[in-house]
């Protein structure tokens, strides 16, 4: 136990320390915006619902209420919990576990969004790649033989939202790994493998402009 918690923490840590709020890079304002947000042990992807294509992503209805929603995947038990609980994630990352997909929906300006993650980055991406993102997320949800989806679970009077997901998470295939396969959909060009959150952040930070960094 003395080995596997640091590495536990290592996997989950959300808080990538090189990230500087400067970056300049140079960003095509003629592309759809995106922001890669991490909140504690949730990694996001912030997105305007109205520029969803629900032909594509037709289970988005649930938050079609919501000027923005923020979206991510994990280990459903994890994902679930109120806290951090050290036996979740030794069995999220060491064995093959289900998964949820989580969504949650806001009204409020975005910025005052960003301002509650700890790191959030901007990054730009063609209607083609973006119409392949949306097609990605909907093809992460698990249906049945009706094809209905299964929400596990809901809070905030609807707001956040968990649903039954394909995939199983492990050490090998993490949130971080789902959100740079995401990415790489739509045309951004970063690696697959991507385990850690330092790594997503770092190769997003080459791609993006960080635009929040928590103090």
């Amino acid at each position: 136990m003395n080995i596997i918690f640091p590495i536990a923490v290592l996997f989950l840590n959300t808080s990538p320390a090189h990230i500087a709020a400067s970056t300049e890079n140079e960003i095509d304002d003629s592309q759809i915006t995106l922001y890669l947000v991490k909140q504690r042990w949730h990694t996001g992807l912030v997105i305007e619902t109205s520029r969803v294509d629900t032909t594509l992503w037709h289970d988005i209805k649930d938050f079609q209420h919501s000027r923005h929603i923020d979206v991510g995947w994990g280990d459903a038990a994890f994902y679930q919990y109120p806290d951090f609980d050290v036996e979740l994630a030794i069995k999220a990352l060491f064995f093959p576990t289900p998964s949820a997909l989580r969504i949650e929906g806001f009204n409020f300006p975005v910025r005052e969004y960003l301002e509650m993650c700890d790191v959030a980055l901007e990054l730009k991406v063609s209607e083609e790649g973006f119409r392949k993102i949306c097609k990605f997320i909907q093809n992460t949800y698990h249906h049945d033989e009706d094809e209905n989806f299964e929400i596990l679970s809901s809070r905030f009077a609807g707001n956040i939202k968990f649903y039954r997901a394909n995939g199983k998470y492990h050490i090998f295939n993490t949130c971080n790994t789902w959100m740079a396969e995401c990415l790489a959909e739509g045309g951004i060009k970063i690696h697959k493998q991507i385990v850690l959150a330092e790594q997503l952040f770092r190769e997003a930070e080459d791609i993006g402009r960080v635009v929040y960094v928590r103090e």
